[in-house]
């Protein structure tokens, strides 16, 4: 089968892993020397540790509701604080959303950063105790939109791809597909870190 057909294949089918996805992205990632492309998935699956915050992707912002629980009492109540206390960035790989998106549980919860925490604590003398946790709790939406966002970035470089002729019998490309991706033009969000390296091809920071 042609690699870039059987791609599409699986991005529209509703029982794909989007791990499995960006597998098959990255090895025609490979195959083509699409270089930023290829890192572009290494790090979904295998997440953003080595990455400033301010190159992550923008759908990994992930906002929500600031909660402080008091771990002694069980209770959870909303803390109101200022906006960008609602908000973080998810830098682990794809599976972390996968398997948030499993849980039985409608909301998720995510532990503050250390950074923010310790601002918190300082601002809010009376959560200083250790027994008050603070947690960012969000719907489900938010984690269904970055599947969604990697899916769709996948399928229209595959779009991009066949409309160039760039197909790969039997997962192979020929010397002529491979001249072809010079022509082939796809956006990766705001990771402006990574440099791309094919004449001819862009990363378009939205």
């Amino acid at each position: 089968m042609k690699a870039v057909i059987a791609l599409q294949k699986l991005v529209l089918d509703p029982s794909s892993q989007i791990s499995d996805i960006l597998r098959h992205a990255y090895l025609i990632a490979c195959k083509l020397n699409l270089d930023d492309f290829k890192k572009w998935c290494e790090l979904e699956l295998n997440g953003y540790q080595s990455i400033e915050d301010s190159n992550i992707p923008e759908y990994r912002y992930i906002f929500g509701s600031l909660c402080v629980k008091n771990s002694l009492s069980g209770q959870t109540a909303i803390f109101n604080a200022e906006a960008i206390f609602s908000g973080q960035i998810i830098k682990d790989g794809i599976s972390f959303f996968e398997g948030a998106l499993k849980t039985k549980s409608d909301s998720i919860t995510l532990e503050v950063k250390s950074d923010i925490d310790k601002i918190l604590r300082r601002n809010n003398p009376q959560c200083k105790e250790s027994h008050f946790i603070f947690q960012i709790r969000t719907s489900k939406i938010p984690f269904q939109k970055v599947l969604d966002t990697i899916k769709f970035k996948i399928l229209e470089l595959s779009y991009q791809l066949e409309k160039e002729g760039i197909l790969g019998e039997e997962w192979e490309f020929t010397a002529t597909e491979k001249e072809h991706v010079l022509n082939v033009y796809y956006s990766i969000d705001t990771v402006n870190s990574m440099a791309n390296h094919n004449i001819g091809s862009f990363i378009n920071s939205d």
